[in-house]
């Protein structure tokens, strides 16, 4: 409790919310007090509660507050955004200390005190770190592995399409030059050409046309007609693995085959874009 003086002269008693906990230490020459000694406030963990250090008496928590452990401090790191810092060479935990010389083990990550809980860093120092930051360690290491498998990866996938001739250019599609003057198409001026039905002599010619969406291949044309007319069918592709009735022990027997139907479509350009049209959608 404490007492207050009114505007006319009376006194009254009242009651403090809040709580003070305060320890006196005996001084040489003088005597501690809150005009002579230091005064020191922070702020405990409890909502309203202070700590205050008189003098040089040492600090004293508030019942039932939990004391705060002091750092080690045998590990100290280099860095430490607090008010009086140390960093030694070959320590390797950071430490700081508050106004009270208390000292603090930081988090290498986030530069803020550790707490009671902390997570191995798992590096060659072996240092501690917060949940939080353990997490996106954790994270920024699944995205590198991830990132150097994408590489490997692409690297392999690059050497296996050179080797095995993998992968369409536009060098493979067959130009309309040969069959549009066999066809008597006339001349082409950017190699395209489409076909006209002429109802009167229900018959189907090749014509020049500026229109890539109108526009076909008269050699693929050709080989697919020729299919239809010769198996009644259209042409299939299909990658196939080969017939083994043991485990081979060379792993280039497992690989599959390729299978055309009609056979006489391998080595023809309409087998080669159904075979890389497989590989792509595969």
């Amino acid at each position: 409790s404490s007492r207050l003086k009114c505007s006319r002269g009376s006194t009254l008693q009242t009651r403090m919310p809040q709580c003070l906990v305060a320890t006196v230490a005996p001084c040489v020459g003088r005597a501690p007090g809150f005009h002579g000694g230091s005064i020191k406030g922070k702020r405990l963990s409890a909502t309203g509660c202070k700590e205050f250090v008189l003098g040089q008496g040492a600090p004293m928590m508030a019942t039932g507050q939990p004391y705060r452990p002091k750092a080690n401090v045998n590990k100290i790191d280099e860095q430490a955004p607090y008010a009086r810092q140390e960093s030694q060479e070959g320590r390797k935990y950071e430490l700081a200390w508050d106004s009270d010389g208390e000292g603090f083990a930081l988090c290498p990550q986030c530069q803020l005190p550790l707490g009671d809980s902390a997570y191995t860093k798992d590096d060659e120092e072996g240092r501690l770190v917060h949940g939080e930051c353990k997490a996106q360690l954790m994270l920024r290491a699944t995205k590198k592995e991830e990132e150097s498998r994408l590489k490997k990866d692409a690297v392999l996938k690059k050497k296996r399409r050179e080797e095995y001739d993998l992968g369409w250019k536009v060098e493979r599609v067959p130009r309309n030059w040969g069959p549009a003057s066999k066809l008597e198409c006339g001349p082409l001026t950017n190699g395209l050409c489409s076909l006209v039905w002429n109802a009167e002599s229900r018959t189907v010619r090749a014509v020049p046309t500026l229109e890539h969406s109108a526009s076909v291949n008269l050699e693929y044309l050709s080989l697919a007609l020729r299919v239809r007319m010769q198996e009644g069918r259209e042409p299939v592709f299909s990658l196939d693995p080969k017939v083994c009735p043991e485990e081979p022990k060379d792993k280039h027997k497992l690989w599959q085959v390729k299978r055309f139907e009609p056979a006489w479509l391998a080595g023809t350009s309409v087998g080669e874009v159904m075979f890389q049209a497989d590989y792509h959608l595969k």
